[in-house]
């Protein structure tokens, strides 16, 4: 192929063409890029800044946020450089002379541009982790103090227990002498009521265990259809009356019943129905999924669905045929511990029951 004339005429005058320069500026916006991305928006800046000290003619560039000055390189500039160019991001001093040396300023801004709103975003995102690890120390200190307090609270209280049962054992092994009926009959209901003591003051310095209120309204976020998908409809049962609690992590609970509403909108058409079961206080919590699915299940939601649910202490199960249907148990709440609360283990001046 014979070699264009323009690209001759530049040769002999030593001059580069057009589509040479064109693809030189093209390789330095992608390795201002790659240094972005490898190691962050401030090293895409400082190439950025340095590509462009190479324009001809050019002293100094800076880039601004604004108003704010982020980065500058090369000499200082004077007062008359660069006041006319300050609204853009990026600025040179003194201004490119020719129009190739302006459109080339024009990419670096428009990459500058990007650059600072990159910027930007790990700010906001190393401001967000600052403060994620400033409240996780904050819970750590808190859970330091909380073990600290169970720690004395036991001792305290059953320190004094063990030593009314110890003397109740031993008067009625007849230690001290023969015993009546009616005094052997005190004694026992004293043991009697220190085993219960004991019990209550076990269960009120366990640790606590994070639960779910009440299902309900997270099954109402993760089935909830979107406008811009149409294909099936949701039918949702929920019992009403009381919060249904379930045992479990509320993070937890709630990436399970996601990823089931995302695995269900996935493969489903037409009518999806889902019915929670909340049955009895202590009665495992079902919540049956049941839809019209036009294609199977991928293997690895599956698995996902099933190791989520046994992190959380319950079960599921698949069917295909004929509808498809999940069958999620959740473990419910401690009965027990939903009946004493939070409240004191004894009121004062409560009867002991040793009449």
């Amino acid at each position: 192929m014979p070699i264009p004339v323009v690209v001759l005429a530049g040769a002999w005058r030593g001059e580069r063409g057009e589509d040479e320069l064109a693809a030189e500026v093209d390789m330095a916006l992608t390795e201002i890029a790659e240094q972005a991305l490898r190691r962050g928006a401030r090293a895409g800046l400082a190439a950025l800044l340095h590509e462009a000290l190479r324009l001809p003619g050019t002293e100094g560039a800076a880039v601004y946020d604004g108003s704010t000055r982020v980065a500058m390189v090369g000499i200082p500039p004077r007062p008359r450089d660069g006041v006319r160019q300050r609204t853009s991001a990026l600025v040179v001093w003194p201004e490119p002379p020719g129009p190739r040396e302006q459109a080339q300023l024009a990419q670096l801004t428009r990459l500058g541009t990007a650059l600072l709103e990159a910027r930007a975003r790990e700010v906001a995102a190393g401001a967000r982790q600052a403060r994620m690890l400033e409240q996780q120390r904050r819970q750590q200190r808190a859970l330091s103090r909380l073990e600290q307090g169970r720690s004395r609270a036991s001792h305290d209280l059953r320190t004094p227990l063990m030593v009314m049962r110890g003397y109740a054992d031993m008067m009625l092994k007849e230690k001290a002498g023969p015993l009546t009926p009616a005094m052997r009959r005190y004694l026992e209901r004293l043991l009697s009521v220190a085993a219960e003591q004991a019990t209550l003051i076990d269960q009120r310095l366990a640790p606590m265990r994070d639960s779910v209120d009440d299902l309900r309204p997270l099954i109402c976020e993760a089935f909830a259809t979107s406008p811009r998908t149409r294909r099936y409809e949701v039918r949702l049962r929920l019992p009403p009356g009381p919060p249904v609690a379930v045992r479990g992590p509320s993070v937890s609970v709630d990436l399970l019943l996601r990823a089931l509403g995302r695995s269900v909108r996935g493969v489903s058409v037409g009518t999806v129905e889902v019915t929670l079961e909340a049955g009895a206080e202590d009665a495992p919590r079902r919540l049956i999924v049941s839809a019209t699915a036009q294609r199977a299940l991928s293997v690895r939601s599956t698995a996902k669905l099933h190791q989520l649910a046994r992190h959380l202490g319950g079960g599921l199960s698949i069917q295909a045929e004929p509808r498809l249907e999940f069958i999620l148990r959740l473990p419910p709440t401690d009965p027990v511990e939903a009946r004493l609360g939070l409240g004191t283990l004894a009121e004062p001046g409560a009867s002991s029951g040793l009449g």
